[in-house]
């Protein structure tokens, strides 16, 4: 099963507020769901792209 692209906007939305209150401790996850949520919308693009 693969990880909504809202799910991933959700996530990183409540990691801002984490990273704001608490610190940079939770950078790395925050950098790492934002290359995901990256990732995918480029890997959509490119097959619609493909198919018109």
């Amino acid at each position: 099963m693969s990880v909504q692209e809202k799910d991933i906007e959700v996530g990183l939305a409540t990691l801002a507020r984490h990273i704001n209150a608490y610190g940079q401790k939770y950078w790395p996850i925050f950098e790492r769901l934002e290359s995901e949520l990256d990732d995918q919308k480029n890997r959509k693009a490119r097959i619609k792209s493909r198919l018109g």
